[in-house]
């Protein structure tokens, strides 16, 4: 991890609509627009910057629900599986490395992205992450199938249960 630089102030040129919506957005959020401002730009840095170019899109919810409630069990296996392969390289690109914590961080990422309900709990004897999707029981299928494959292929075991509409991801610590 990076030694924590000090704050700077620097002074940038913004369009006077862009400014209006950012004063607008930081009044509704009840955040200066200092600290939104500082939240974008670490949006930009940490996601936007790197996820089309590791493979993420943005695709219309009910599509993709859609689409994962009409596949059969077998096929969505199957796409569970190849596509968690690909994973690791995601992790590398867009957190310089394939460990537990960047995995975690992505899920929190996506999710936020995908408007998707996620907690963390520290407990005694590991990490529970409850994911709250309402996506139906097929991308809980999908989800946990992927994820199972993906943390096992970085060294940890998981356990995975899941609902119709949400995941419950506990990593025991490691001994």
């Amino acid at each position: 991890m990076s030694p924590k630089l000090k704050n700077e102030s620097v002074t940038f040129r913004i369009s006077g609509d862009i400014l209006l919506a950012m004063r607008q957005l930081s009044q509704e959020g009840g955040v200066s627009l200092n600290t939104l401002v500082n939240n974008v730009l670490k949006s930009y840095v940490d996601w936007e910057s790197t996820a089309v170019k590791a493979g993420f899109g943005v695709f219309q919810r009910e599509v993709v629900k859609e689409a994962i409630n009409s596949l059969d069990e077998d096929t969505l296996k199957k796409i569970a599986a190849n596509t968690a392969d690909t994973y690791k390289d995601m992790l590398l690109l867009m957190k310089g490395s394939s460990d537990l914590d960047s995995f975690i961080y992505m899920v929190k990422e996506r999710a936020k992205r995908a408007g998707f309900n996620l907690r963390e709990f520290e407990e005694e004897e590991g990490k529970k992450i409850v994911l709250q999707h309402d996506m139906g029981a097929n991308w809980s299928t999908y989800c946990k199938i992927y994820h199972e494959k993906v943390i096992n292929s970085i060294g940890h075991p998981v356990k995975i249960e899941t609902t119709d509409n949400s995941l419950i991801i506990w990593v025991p610590k490691a001994k």
